[in-house]
């Protein structure tokens, strides 16, 4: 799954390829029909699987354009049958688990290009990665079939099979980009008063980086003896990451070392780190391997014009929203603080 996942998120045709399998009563899931009437019960009502006989699943299949001018359409799925009377039917399934843009009157040209060789399309179905607005669908009237809805019916036949389940896990991770969307249709059924609640929340989220900062500089203060003031900074350093630096300026003149905190600019995303800074370009007497012993850190890396520090594994990543951590974090800044200033002593 390591190497068959970012190749399935790149490659559209690998995901036609193995619905189109599972469709086909003759794949090598050796499940016969199961997946396709499965198919029709889940997602074709009214169209009933037992009116149909003879069916055949092909994927890329060649129509001739009606509508536009060209080479011929390649059809995604084509589920492909017949009625009692002998007339030829249809089911398109359109694959843009991609996200890709629908082509000039693409759906039209197959319809009309099937029409042609008298076969009657009885419905279009739309794979989608991402929910599609009525409002801004141009083919909103069709059936349209998002990762969820593949993966429940997927594992609606044989929740068992370890490589089914895992191609129906992914297709559920595919989905979760669509998670606002379906938290936002659950408000629906709320009242005024709860969305409201809800407004104001969405408010104080969006205000929860800034006071996450504010409360780490408040307790940094607050644990910190009083004669030792401190200075800090806060800042966005780049689309997805925000910084608070701390230091002491008798202490910085003197040892040109301060503490970088770094946080993700969305508050639901928790990992924290500390390091410690110098520039390189300072002239002191302590060096960088005597920096890295005393304060038990690794040197990183040096970058820009900086030597940064941290400490080893995972001791330099702390949880804000986990209490023990979250005062670990703020035990940290403090007792590098105090030994930057008995370094400066020292020196």
């Amino acid at each position: 799954m390591s190497e068959f996942v970012p190749y399935v998120t790149t490659k559209e045709i690998v995901h036609t390829k193995i619905i189109s399998e599972l469709l086909n009563p003759e794949g090598c899931h050796n499940e016969g029909t199961k997946y396709l009437e499965s198919f029709f019960k889940l997602f074709l009502n009214p169209i009933k699987y037992n009116e149909y006989h003879d069916f055949k699943v092909v994927k890329e299949r060649k129509v001739e354009r009606a509508l536009t001018e060209g080479g011929v359409r390649s059809i995604d799925i084509l589920i492909e049958s017949r009625d009692n009377s002998g007339q030829k039917h249809a089911i398109i399934i359109e694959n843009k688990l991609n996200n890709a843009a629908f082509q000039y009157l693409q759906i039209e040209d197959y319809s009309q290009g099937l029409a042609l060789e008298s076969v009657h399309v009885d419905a279009v179905v739309i794979l989608h990665d991402r929910y599609q607005h009525l409002f801004n669908n141009k083919y909103h009237s069709e059936r349209t079939l998002y990762p969820k809805d593949l993966s429940d019916w997927i594992t609606s036949v044989n929740p068992a099979h370890i490589g089914i389940k895992a191609y129906a896990d992914f297709l559920m991770n595919i989905n979760n980009q669509n998670i606002l969307y379906e938290n936002s249709k659950k408000m629906l059924d709320l009242s005024l008063n709860e969305i409201k609640d809800l407004y104001e929340l969405n408010k104080a989220f969006e205000n929860l980086t800034v006071t996450k900062n504010d409360y780490i500089v408040e307790q940094v203060k607050k644990t910190l003896p009083s004669e030792h003031s401190i200075a800090t900074e806060f800042s966005q350093l780049d689309e997805k990451t925000w910084g608070l630096q701390f230091w002491n300026q008798a202490d910085y003149d003197k040892t040109d070392l301060w503490i970088a905190v770094f946080y993700p600019g969305n508050p639901a995303e928790d990992d924290t780190y500390v390091y410690l800074y110098t520039h390189d370009s300072h002239d002191r007497k302590t060096s960088n391997s005597e920096i890295a012993r005393r304060f038990g850190y690794e040197m990183q890396a040096s970058q820009e014009g900086y030597t940064y520090f941290r400490a080893p594994g995972d001791k330099c990543r702390f949880s804000f929203f986990d209490k023990v951590r979250r005062k670990q974090l703020i035990d940290e800044i403090v007792l590098l603080l105090k030994k930057i200033h008995e370094l400066s002593n020292s020196d």
